[in-house]
């Protein structure tokens, strides 16, 4: 019972020092009109993306990518723009 309660008082500390910083980013990202696909790419960076500029950049490109072009090669787009801003945050 102990171990339990201190793993969660734990993770109530964690999540008020970091996860409450990252939750409007992710109820930013659901809100957009975007498919669940490229919503869940996007999720892979929202706790890199940190600025409101970026996650704008973010949102405008994977709408124009999921407008302009089929899911096969908007996808890809995406993929790619998250795997360098992935690679970035590391």
């Amino acid at each position: 019972m102990g171990f339990m309660s201190a793993w969660e008082s734990f993770s109530k500390r964690f999540f008020n020092k970091f996860g409450s910083k990252f939750q409007s980013q992710a109820e930013e990202i659901k809100s957009w009109k975007i498919p669940d696909w490229a919503k869940e790419i996007v999720h892979k960076v929202d706790a890199i993306v940190m600025s409101a500029a970026s996650l704008a950049f973010l949102k405008k490109f994977a709408l124009e990518a999921c407008k302009k072009f089929d899911d096969d090669y908007a996808k890809k787009l995406i993929e790619s723009i998250v795997g360098v801003i992935d690679s970035e945050g590391e």
